[in-house]
């Protein structure tokens, strides 16, 4: 097979997806993404409902954070109406905080 060829590339992809292992740190056996994906749990209603209120209220938090690191930079103005891209780095920020705080996602620290 010649280097740039379509061929070789889905043989590669092929491989990749079929492989055993996840990760050349982890080499150990888990589920293909596909079977990981096909035995989640459902997002049952309770939960979506203390998401979606953890989130609000986390955000209302970052909002704070943001307003007081604002007013104490010098010549800023007060109630400065955010702008899209910082509305969306705020709403990033707390369905991070809240998926971290209910549990829904698990952050670990690998060794480089």
């Amino acid at each position: 097979m010649e280097v740039g060829s379509a061929p070789r590339a889905r043989a590669i992809a092929d491989c990749i997806k079929t492989s055993p292992t996840r990760g050349a740190d982890h080499p150990r056996l888990t589920p293909a993404p596909q079977e990981q994906w096909n035995t989640r749990l459902p997002i049952l209603a309770p939960d979506r409902q203390r998401f979606g209120q953890s989130v609000a209220a986390t955000f209302v938090e970052e909002l704070d954070l943001y307003s007081q690191s604002a007013q104490a930079q010098p010549g800023s103005t007060p109630a400065v109406p955010l702008g899209a891209n910082q509305q969306a780095v705020l709403t990033r920020r707390a369905i991070r905080r809240a998926l971290l705080d209910l549990g829904f996602l698990l952050l670990r620290r690998t060794a480089n």
